[in-house]
């Protein structure tokens, strides 16, 4: 960096995390989890002539936990390594517009939901959509967008610095598969894989006649429409990742 008066602003710009726009795409999503977490304790249902509490609450600090962590290391990564930053945000991007969908149905019938980590009912009496419902819409639909945001980061850092370049001459231009070996490619499919299938049976069992839980089939359309695409997302996010010659943008995916 140069140390002549007037200079160091534009070295700040010149800064490859800044150039690729990775840091903007991490504060968004970063705002986005931040906002989806926050949802439980605003309040996501509000009844008529029905009692709701807050959502349960091991299941609420676990997903604001595993919402926020992912945006937060986008944020602290961003500037020195904009590529890991953006796979990182494009993973979480796509795995959160199949939430986005499952948010809707806060909406259309929240008793339906069985979203424990947001709200918990107390009764089977009609439930409004409350201030947390589109609070947490409203951080999914952020996230998807710091997903686009860290797409085109990658994009710009590929044309930057020799997308696919390796320090051991037989790795260049190979995919992250190639260079990781076959037993952890496989594991990772696998992992894929099985999470995906656990997808299609209820999420849990419940004695309870509040709550119906239905094998995905089953479920409701916007909960069924939204799993689906949660499925889908995951096993797009993994290939991409092992079919990326960028070892940053594969490691974040």
């Amino acid at each position: 960096m140069s140390t002549t008066p007037g200079t160091t602003s534009q070295a700040r710009f010149d800064d490859p995390g800044v150039k690729s726009g990775a840091p903007l795409a991490a504060v968004i999503g970063l705002l986005g989890a931040v906002g989806v977490a926050a949802s439980p304790v605003v309040g996501v249902g509000s009844g008529r002539g029905v009692d709701t509490t807050g959502a349960l609450a091991s299941a609420a600090l676990f997903a604001a936990v595993c919402t926020i962590i992912v945006p937060l290391v986008a944020v602290l990564t961003s500037g020195r390594r904009p590529a890991l930053a953006g796979g990182l945000l494009a993973g979480i991007g796509a795995v959160s517009l199949g939430a986005a969908i499952l948010d809707v149905q806060l909406f259309v019938d929240a008793i339906d939901a069985n979203r424990l980590d947001l709200f918990r009912p107390i009764s089977a009496g009609s439930i409004d959509a409350g201030p947390g419902a589109y609070l947490a819409l409203a951080g999914h639909c952020l996230l998807v967008l710091s997903g686009v945001l860290g797409l085109v980061a990658v994009h710009r850092e590929s044309e930057r610095d020799g997308y696919g370049s390796a320090r051991a001459a037989e790795f260049d231009g190979r995919s992250v598969g190639g260079r990781i070996g076959a037993w952890p490619t496989a594991l990772l499919i696998l992992a894929a894989v099985v999470f995906v299938l656990s997808l299609f049976g209820p999420s849990f069992s419940s004695q309870d006649p509040i709550f119906l839980v239905k094998p995905l089939v089953d479920s409701v359309s916007a909960t069924a429409v939204g799993t689906g695409l949660v499925g889908v997302a995951v096993l797009v996010a993994v290939a991409a990742a092992l079919t990326s010659i960028s070892l940053p943008v594969g490691c974040g995916a």
